[in-house]
């Protein structure tokens, strides 16, 4: 099957799923990437009552036309895969608080920050609202829930600042308390886990060389790391400075500045990179350090001295 009728099909898909759906739309985008190949976006829009309560669901044509045409999976079980993501969005559009977006008032509780690789998703960043640390954009998100076993957010443009009044730093001020509310953080150290704000549990000087940080559910995990507080309480119970990197969205990794060189740390990343590849869940190849003394997190850009 020629890649062009892959995307028809996938189409003829969409459209039998979505027939009388309201305010549906489907568009194929295409967008240069630095190494030469195209990003292929199948999209599909479906308007909410308000204006901007628009929501999209795009599927990666290339990934799932290279798993068809090497044998990963048949066109019968990925037309079946976009289905059912289809229908899960059906479902969404019935409880998303997408609806009452443009009054920050009733929306304001419902936003929270996502860590995305800021490289890998630049074109999508474009118009998002975020922070960005190194190469992660940590980004504003509508915290929808989880629907199905599968978790739903959507990323809030930054033209919501206009129609909110709002500033910017007050927007994502809002959205780290929220994401600290919703998810917990919570450290890891062997089989057993501890919130990290425990003052009753740890004293300074524990003795750990290493430790994970995630959340409560254990999912987009690594933002933990730079909720407010957390670095520093961290840093609090090992007893220095702290090196952070990140083995995918859902956990950050961290080490007393003492007992491991950034070139240590940098050859164990590759390591981990090449052994066990994992490009959805990729978020940052880079070393981040804090530091006590100016309580900031910032990137290692040579040897910690």
């Amino acid at each position: 099957m020629k890649y062009e009728e892959f995307i028809a099909a996938l189409c003829q898909k969409i459209r039998e799923v979505t027939k009388g759906w309201n305010g549906t739309s489907i568009e194929f985008r295409t967008t240069p990437q630095n190494n030469g190949r195209t990003l292929d976006l199948l999209v599909v829009s479906k308007q909410g009552k308000k204006m901007n309560g628009t929501y999209e669901l795009s599927f990666h044509t290339q990934e799932l036309y290279e798993a068809l045409a090497f044998d990963k999976m048949d066109l019968k079980h990925i037309l079946r895969i976009v289905e059912s993501k289809l229908r899960q969005a059906g479902e969404v559009g019935k409880i998303s608080p997408l609806e009452v977006a443009d009054d920050y008032e009733q929306i304001r509780s419902h936003l929270i920050i996502r860590p995305i690789n800021y490289v890998k998703h630049m074109e999508k960043l474009k118009d998002g609202m975020y922070y960005l640390i190194g190469d992660i954009a940590l980004t504003v998100y509508i915290h929808i829930g989880f629907v199905n076993g599968a978790y739903v957010s959507s990323a809030v443009s930054s033209e919501y600042l206009e129609i909110w009044n709002k500033g910017k730093e007050e927007v994502i001020k809002e959205a780290f308390t929220n994401t600290y509310n919703l998810f917990p953080p919570i450290m890891l150290t062997g089989l057993e886990a501890y919130s990290v704000m425990d003052t009753d549990i740890f004293q300074k000087d524990s003795g750990y060389d290493m430790v994970g940080v995630t959340n409560e559910v254990i999912f987009n995990g690594a933002v933990s790391i730079f909720l407010p507080g957390v670095a520093k309480k961290l840093s609090d119970i090992l007893g220095e400075d702290l090196y952070i990197v990140f083995l995918n969205y859902d956990y950050a990794v961290i080490h007393p500045v003492s007992i491991i060189r950034p070139e240590e740390i940098r050859s164990l990343i590759a390591s981990v990179n090449s052994d066990s590849p994992d490009e959805e869940g990729f978020l940052s190849d880079m070393i981040f350090t804090y530091r006590r003394d100016s309580d900031k997190m910032e990137v290692v850009k040579e040897v910690y001295s």
